[in-house]
């Protein structure tokens, strides 16, 4: 009797594995650059840019308007808790980072830097502690760029020991390590760091590392980005207790590249991975039990059935509790859409089959070389958006 239990059990979680995930095309208000998401831990809110307005979505109210925003590049941060809002708006022929809240409120961070003449100071609101009370914030002016970290407590103050140019690009929630990157003096190249309580910047991949970190774990443990470690391009790559692990590509080819643009509480990684300079870009998802996987063959392996002409060339964020998904992608029209992917405690993950080869996915066979890997841009999204 009990094997019989056991065995219809697993016959009922077998089949309930493909309703455990869910994907939609989001009915978007606007699409076009820039554009941005960042949800909430549980995945229930985002916050949301797009064409440049700022905009708070619910499953239950869908997405609500906040501002108008501003079309100079920057991002969306939204609280863990999902309680307050971080972007940009126009204030006074300025762009000024701008906190909302849920009750209604809202906080103008007015920028630091003093303007260059006639040029006015930008500044960027890109990341928020679980409560709101910390943010991470930049200023530029006609000649330089700088980070802050801001918060209810201490005001606004300078991210210490790095050089003009660089910036922090998100915190963890309790707001005390906030990670992105320093920018070399003689050079101009990034080398990703983190800073801890608000003490002096971090290379935690080693001085001569290039690259960026581009999102931190809840509880400041885990960091992902974006670097030149072992490979020709730069890859993505997991740090944790001061290991560093090279996620790879897609493809397999140490000459593609690829981006971990966001990571979950439970250490799940996402990015998109491809050539940027053939527009061949996928988006992944990333676990140390399985790897690399391609989100497309990830639904198909649960039953879940993309439309007709459909890609999805870039994961954006993945909830906290690793839940749900928000990317990118181009039907076959090559219009721009936004998705949303839910995906329930019986999801498969595991590695199903190798997949196509690179020339059966399109993807320019010949390796890259050192000339061309140099000239790779920055893929214009991540979770903290970034313009290079």
């Amino acid at each position: 009797m009990k094997t019989t239990f056991y065995a219809l059990l697993l016959l009922v979680l077998a089949q309930s594995a493909s309703a455990q995930v869910t994907f939609r095309l989001l009915d978007t208000p606007r699409t076009g650059e820039p554009h941005d998401f960042s949800l909430s831990r549980d995945g229930e809110s985002m916050g949301c840019l797009l064409n440049g307005s700022v905009y708070w979505w619910t499953e239950m109210e869908g997405f609500r308007f906040i501002d108008a925003g501003t079309t100079h590049p920057g991002g969306v941060g939204l609280s863990a808790s999902g309680n307050a809002l971080v972007a940009n708006r126009r204030k006074d022929g300025q762009t000024v980072t701008t906190i909302w809240y849920l009750d209604g409120s809202s906080i103008d961070l007015d920028p630091i830097l003093q303007a260059c003449g006639s040029d006015p100071v930008e500044t960027r609101g890109l990341g928020l502690s679980d409560d709101g009370t910390v943010a991470v914030i930049c200023d530029s002016d006609c000649q330089t760029e700088q980070g802050f970290l801001w918060s209810t407590r201490s005001g606004t103050r300078p991210l210490a020991g790095v050089a003009p140019g660089s910036r922090a690009v998100t915190c963890s929630d309790d707001g005390t390590t906030a990670v992105g990157f320093s920018e070399d003096v003689q050079t101009g190249l990034h080398q990703p760091v983190l800073w801890r309580d608000g003490g002096t910047a971090e290379h935690f991949l080693g001085a001569d590392s290039r690259g960026e970190a581009l999102d931190v774990s809840a509880n400041g443990q885990v960091v992902v980005g974006q670097a030149r470690l072992t490979t020709l391009n730069p890859q993505g790559f997991y740090w944790r207790d001061g290991s560093a692990t090279v996620l790879g590509s897609l493809s397999g080819r140490a000459a593609e590249t690829s981006r971990a643009c966001a990571v979950s509480d439970d250490g799940k990684v996402v990015g998109w991975s491809g050539d940027a300079l053939w527009d061949n870009q996928e988006a992944f998802i990333w676990t140390e039990n399985h790897g690399m996987r391609a989100l497309a063959e990830v639904l198909a392996d649960n039953d879940v059935n993309l439309p007709a002409g459909m890609t999805l060339t870039g994961a954006l964020d993945i909830s906290g509790d690793g839940r749900v998904l928000v990317g990118v992608g181009r039907d076959r029209n090559w219009n721009l859409r936004y998705w949303r992917l839910e995906m329930g405690p019986y999801a498969t993950l595991q590695a199903g089959s190798s997949g196509p080869s690179p020339e059966e996915k399109g993807l320019n066979p010949d390796p890259l070389d050192i000339q061309h890997g140099q000239l790779l841009p920055g893929f214009p999204f991540g979770k903290r958006r970034i313009q290079q």
